[in-house]
């Protein structure tokens, strides 16, 4: 959230030496304009999008990365459209539906941010929430916390998924998101779980593990 294709630059670039990269924008971020009146986003909406993108611009099946809200539109892709996709690293998902303690910390959390936007406007209350400055808009950011929710996996859905994933749980993660990571890994056939977020390392892993079996 809150971050365009350019900011995953430093990560394309170390990548890029071992196959191609793509980081596209999403809807409000980067050269791709949010939509007239865009209020509200869904993980369906945003993962059909990213289906399209690999189909017309991918070879065949790709190595997913993506980052909160990012992670779920990636696992969503492995769910509805597998054929697309080779493996994942997903970095600090926010699967809350897996974790009942983060309800109370969720909450607290929407006040917060609430009471900010209140007090002091959209892109305050964005990169307070962010914790850093940046150009998105921030109708695309409130799109996609808005949008956060709207995943209805279920454990049985997840134990379908086939691919390797490695959960990364971002640097320095609060409790509860270090639970919804290690209760998806818990669910995902070829899962793992680990502290951090080198996404270069990851993808270079994930990827030995897809050669390695192919």
């Amino acid at each position: 959230m809150g971050a365009s294709g350019a900011d995953w630059a430093p990560e394309a670039a170390a990548l890029a030496e071992h196959g191609e990269v793509i980081a596209p924008d999403r809807p409000g971020y980067g050269s791709r304009p949010a939509p007239e009146g865009y209020v509200g986003t869904t993980v369906l909406e945003q993962s059909e999008d990213l289906a399209r993108t690999i189909a017309e611009e991918a070879d065949g099946p790709v190595l997913l990365a993506g980052r909160d809200f990012g992670a779920l539109v990636g696992l969503d892709v492995l769910l509805r459209r597998p054929e697309l996709v080779a493996g994942a690293v997903l970095v600090a998902p926010p699967l809350y539906s897996l974790v009942a303690e983060a309800t109370d910390v969720l909450t607290a959390e929407r006040i917060a941010l609430g009471e900010k936007l209140h007090d002091a406007g959209p892109r305050a209350a964005m990169e307070a929430w962010l914790g850093r400055t940046t150009d998105a808009d921030p109708a695309a950011f409130f799109a996609d916390y808005a949008g956060i929710t709207t995943l209805p996996v279920t454990r049985r859905e997840l134990r379908g998924i086939v691919r390797p994933v490695l959960v990364l749980t971002g640097p320095r993660p609060e409790a509860h998101v270090r639970a919804a990571a290690a209760a998806l890994v818990k669910a995902l056939p070829q899962g793992r779980l680990e502290d951090g977020a080198d996404v270069v390392a990851a993808v270079l892993g994930v990827l030995d593990e897809v050669r390695a079996s192919s």
